[in-house]
């Protein structure tokens, strides 16, 4: 099989050049002999997996956000609602949905404000509004993932927010879009 060695730091200069470019990362390990198994996978807006390595001698604030995104269209309106963490230092949570125009400019700026790497969107293929999001984020080179909308309800939000939060840290509000909710 074709392959390079490289040291420890040509190997981190390249992932980061990589994840840079928006592509994944996997990391194969040799268990026996010609039995490989995925020991890591990252992307560029989850690096939980190779972050140790990533950050090791560096700033963790340059470790991005995730960002979930649910369009719904009310009374002719464009509803965005969003959440996303910050796994950096702060180990920030934000909530927020607004009305946004038919470009989603609103959102373009909350993605550019948060320096978002990465994004989450339900697997809708009725949802017409997310061909106009996804060709947003492809203007931004910010990948996105797609999962299943079953994955987006409220069902356990509360039950998550408790397991999350211990019912010891305080939810306030911040920002100026109409309902941005910070915990940390």
């Amino acid at each position: 099989m074709p392959s390079c060695t490289l040291s420890k730091l040509n190997a981190i200069s390249f992932m980061n050049d990589v994840l840079q470019r928006s592509y994944r990362i996997e990391i194969w390990v040799m268990q026996a002999r010609n039995v490989w198994k995925c020991e890591k996978v990252a992307s560029p807006g989850n690096l939980t997996q190779i972050e140790d390595q990533l950050f090791a001698n560096s700033d963790r604030s340059l470790i991005p956000v995730i960002l979930a995104i649910k369009v719904a269209v009310k009374n002719n309106e464009r509803v965005v609602g969003v959440a996303f963490t910050n796994a950096s230092s702060y180990r920030e949570i934000g909530i927020s949905e607004f009305i946004d125009n038919d470009i989603y400019s609103n959102l373009e700026a909350l993605l550019i404000q948060l320096s978002v790497k990465e994004i989450i969107l339900p697997l809708d293929a009725k949802n017409t509004e997310f061909q106009t999001v996804k060709s947003l984020l492809t203007r931004c080179d910010i990948i996105f993932s797609e999962v299943k909308p079953s994955e987006f309800g409220l069902s356990s939000f509360e039950q998550d927010i408790d397991r999350l939060l211990k019912d010891s840290i305080p939810i306030r509000q911040k920002g100026n879009f109409d309902s941005f909710y910070e915990c940390s």
